[in-house]
């Protein structure tokens, strides 16, 4: 099955929250691959390029302008012998579309199926109808070790005919892309995982795992972040129902800050500096205590590209996870990449540093 994704409209390229939002719409919708291509203009070539593209592809969904969005429709109509009409007063479309309401409609041309949706920026995306039978599973597992892991899983592939891509996401994190051949059987294979390897497999982005784990047991969680400055708490936040886990959350950049806000002593961020054990301890507990959470996480380092030392460069990244109780783990890492990366990278560390402070109730 091959996908492909058009976005149709220079304006749409140009405003990257718009184009951000549209992308982050089709990996939600869409959970196998997709070929992605943009189309600022509409011109004479563009029929013949549609073409193509319906003769390389199964499934084409198009993202157009306003004002691309008649013309895509008439053009797609001509393609199939047919006409545009008025549907149900809301939208113009081909006669012969499958499904259609305001902003979107479905078609099948020579068996390839056709979706075209208006992308407004000012308004939330219309329905999307394409859906398509997968053939493949995205998941994470909570493991370190990739080359153990990738023997263990082998034998399964071959039993069930499934390929896998296999990568790193953080330190314990692995993510697998798992397709079955044309005889495979991805279920049967997932099953397998685990009842047989007892894997700790992680069926969802990590942020809604742990939402829905922390919900499930009626469990707080806050934040006390430096340099990530509130990016793990906007991942959280970005999980509908988060509300019922995370009340609030401390982005202390300074030290100063950090003294006033979250109790750390001047005498720690004197002798260790911000960037420590020491300092990321004073802050989960300053977290809990001014929250009344149940679960902490602090992040504090140095994301780059200055700032960095002998002792501590660029990179140096403390993170920490703390329960009520008294119970935590705080760990030293050199991430590298950009400022970005290494931040985004402590993130997800963070989140992971949870699950495994608390392993028994995220996978019981």
């Amino acid at each position: 099955m091959k996908h492909l994704v058009l976005i149709f409209a220079e304006e749409i390229r140009l405003n990257s929250p718009f184009l951000n939002y549209i992308l982050r719409v089709c990996n939600e919708k869409f959970e196998c691959d997709y070929e992605l291509k943009f189309l600022d203009k509409l011109d004479k070539n563009t029929a013949s390029f549609l073409e193509k593209c319906i003769a390389q592809f199964d499934y084409i969904t198009i993202f157009a302008s306003s004002d691309n969005f008649y013309i895509t429709s008439k053009i797609l109509a001509s393609l199939n012998d047919d006409i545009i009409e008025l549907k149900n007063g809301e939208i113009l479309a081909p006669s012969m579309s499958r499904k259609f309401e305001n902003g979107s409609f479905l078609i099948d041309i020579n068996g390839k199926f056709i979706n075209v949706i208006l992308a407004d920026p000012l308004q939330k995306l219309p329905n999307i109808f394409q859906n398509f039978e997968l053939n493949s599973k995205t998941f994470y597992i909570f493991d370190s070790d990739i080359i153990t892991l990738k023997s263990r899983i082998d034998p399964l592939c071959e039993t069930y005919e499934i390929k896998i891509s296999i990568t790193r996401i953080a330190p314990f994190l692995i993510l697998i892309r798992a397709s079955q051949n044309r005889f495979g059987q991805i279920e049967a294979f997932m099953d397998s995982l685990k009842e047989f390897l007892n894997l700790k497999i992680i069926n969802e982005k990590l942020e809604n795992f742990i939402v829905s784990k922390l919900a499930f047991y009626g469990k707080k969680i806050t934040f006390a972040e430096s340099c990530t400055a509130g990016l793990v708490a906007a991942k959280i936040g970005s999980v509908s129902g988060a509300s019922e886990v995370f009340a609030g959350s401390l982005v202390t950049y300074s030290n100063e800050i950090k003294n006033i806000w979250l109790g750390v002593e001047n005498e720690i961020l004197n002798e260790h500096g911000a960037v420590s054990k020491e300092c990321v301890n004073e802050m989960l507990s300053g977290a809990i205590e001014s929250s009344g959470a149940d679960f902490a996480l602090a992040v504090s380092g140095i994301a780059g590209p200055t700032g960095g030392s002998e002792n501590k460069p660029v990179g140096t990244i403390y993170i920490g996870a703390k329960e009520k109780n008294g119970e935590e783990i705080i760990e030293r890492f050199l991430l590298k990449g950009d400022r970005n990366y290494i931040r985004e990278q402590s993130v997800t560390i963070a989140l992971c540093l949870l699950i495994k402070l608390k392993a028994k109730m995220f996978f019981d």
